[in-house]
């Protein structure tokens, strides 16, 4: 674990000893009859420093994130895969040392927590265990299947791209599926050529770049742009327009209007396409435990 990390955990645990214990054991969700407690939330909220007044509008989302963890983590049991024993009790040990060099006993700012040491072993098991696993169904054509299919998003390619966003107010269905709706319809036009791109940015797009025809610029994968973005617009063909997908900022399309090639070989970012192999799998996985799962949400985790 990087320095940054560990300083981020730190802080964390260190903040949330500080918090009342008294509604922290509060069952939120049970996952096949795994609890989900107010505590895990708290503390999930506040590893990601998300502001107070900002955390009701996420709360799903970060029960959902909750949620796969459990999953996930009842999958890898059933397959009998085990964590690094070394690299997690290395990691358990570290946190340990890092709360000594701030003046603090690990006893008395764990404890109260929950958090025995098997209780840390098992916040770093995860993710130990998933390595574990990706690296023994992960084989190298896998890997290089799975680069020829994304090729662009590794090799440094530079896409120019254009846009059209309908700004949605409030996340409800209704005002999104009416944004859908909207967007569907320009492109049908656009398809039909009634009228062009830059015509139909200029008319409905509510997004400033409405005077430049939706011009986004040039970017690559994973870089300045919003991850949906990225993956919408490299599976696109050049001059295909997507159909309408959501961000944060609204529902868009999009359409690429320029392609500049990398020069990165499979060998220069094998590591990264790796992550990115073991990512799309772990969804997969947690895809299908969803399936079959029992999800009981407590009222006040539905609210």
């Amino acid at each position: 674990m990087s320095k940054t990390r560990w300083v981020t955990t730190l802080s964390v645990i260190l903040v949330w000893a500080q918090i009342g214990t008294a509604q922290q054991s509060k069952v939120l969700v049970k996952v096949n009859g795994q609890s989900i407690t107010a505590a895990d939330l708290e503390f999930a909220f506040i590893s990601r420093r998300i502001p107070e007044e900002l955390r009701e509008s996420v709360r799903e989302r970060f029960l959902d994130v909750l949620i796969d963890k459990k999953l996930l983590a009842a999958f890898l049991a059933e397959k009998r895969v085990e964590p690094n024993k070394a690299e997690v009790d290395a990691q358990v040990e570290a946190l340990k040392r890092a709360i000594k060099t701030r003046g603090n006993d690990p006893a008395k700012v764990l404890g109260p927590l929950g958090y025995t040491d098997q209780a840390l072993r098992n916040e770093f098991a995860l993710p130990s265990a998933w390595r574990t696993y990706a690296r023994l169904v992960i084989a190298k054509k896998d890997i290089s299947e799975y680069w020829e299919q994304h090729r662009s998003e590794f090799d440094g390619t530079r896409i120019t791209a254009a846009h059209i966003v309908k700004k949605v107010k409030k996340e409800d269905g209704q005002t999104f599926n009416g944004a859908i709706q909207q967007l569907e319809k320009v492109r049908s036009d656009i398809l039909a050529k009634k009228l062009t791109f830059t015509e139909a940015a200029a008319k409905h797009s509510d997004s400033p770049t409405k005077t430049r025809g939706g011009d986004l610029g040039s970017f690559r994968f994973g870089g300045r742009m919003p991850p949906e973005i990225d993956q919408v617009a490299f599976q696109l063909q050049d001059d295909e327009i997507s159909k309408p997908f959501r961000t944060r900022f609204g529902v868009h399309i999009l359409t690429v209007t320029k392609r500049s090639p990398g020069q990165l070989s499979l060998e220069d970012v094998r590591e990264n396409v790796f992550k990115a192999l073991s990512l799309h799998i772990q969804h997969e996985v947690i895809r299908k435990q969803r399936e079959s799962a029992k999800i009981e949400r407590t009222s006040k985790a539905a609210s």
